[in-house]
């Protein structure tokens, strides 16, 4: 008699982890992307100050303020698609994760007079 039981508790677990730490780099990333604009914003209010203190002319101004703006509005486009394909890639693995916990296969070997209906 032969009698085999794979379990896949160790895989299932491994899917949940990734998912779980998915979402928690997704969860860091975003809150960045305000941290960074705000960033930009800053450095730009800091840069206006220091040419208005010096009196120089604004118009000799390294970075404008539609520039500023385009490159926030790029970054927070290419980091909301970042972020959206992690939540993506974490709700598969949370959900192979919990399908796998339910999967099990057992492997029997019974003698030749007895079937199972």
């Amino acid at each position: 008699m032969m009698n085999l039981t794979i379990s896949t508790k160790g895989i299932s677990t491994f899917f949940f982890a990734a998912g779980f730490l998915l979402f928690i780099q997704a969860f860091y990333v975003s809150s960045m992307i305000e941290g960074t604009s705000d960033y930009l914003f800053n450095l730009h209010d800091i840069q206006n100050e220091q040419y208005t203190r010096l009196g120089l002319k604004q118009s000799k101004v390294v970075l404008h303020s539609e520039v500023i703006r385009e490159i926030t509005d790029r970054f927070n486009s290419h980091t909301f698609h970042a972020v959206l394909a992690m939540s993506v890639a974490g709700v598969i693995f949370l959900l192979l994760g919990f399908l796998l916990s339910r999967y099990q296969i057992t492997v029997s070997e019974m003698p030749a007079g007895e079937r199972q209906p």
